[in-house]
């Protein structure tokens, strides 16, 4: 489990150093930049533009993507961190002093007064008075 956190953690790294570094095209716009002349340099510079607005958006769009999908593998990896050393300390130490107690009753609070049977359970100190 160790391994793949830390294979997240470099693809993370890798998607966010591209989505950074991912070029953004912001050529000048041309009439000469259409492959097939429509009757008009008005016509073309429509054209035109419309085609570096649909290069451009989509570098943005990919931008973004490539920068969100870092921080959830970011993110992905590192609850994979946790959960792995989690369930190792489980596996280490078996199950915790916390949750024996709980499983096995044997907290100071349920536990009856060995030498006088007929003692009060738990915090009930009224008996003494």
């Amino acid at each position: 489990m160790k391994t793949f956190a830390i294979f997240g953690f470099i693809l993370a790294l890798g998607l966010l150093m591209v989505g950074i570094f991912f070029p953004v095209p912001t050529s000048e716009l041309s009439y000469r930049n259409v492959e097939k002349y429509v009757g008009g340099d008005a016509y073309n510079y429509i054209i035109a533009a419309a085609l570096e607005g649909g290069k451009i958006s989509g570098a943005m769009t990919l931008k973004t993507v490539l920068i969100v999908g870092s921080v959830i593998t970011f993110m992905l990896s590192g609850i994979i961190l946790v959960l792995s050393k989690k369930q190792y300390e489980k596996s280490y130490t078996g199950i915790g002093y916390n949750s024996f107690i709980q499983s096995t009753g044997n907290s100071l609070e349920n536990k009856q007064d060995t030498l006088n049977p007929q003692s009060p359970k738990g915090n009930d100190r009224s008996f003494y008075v």
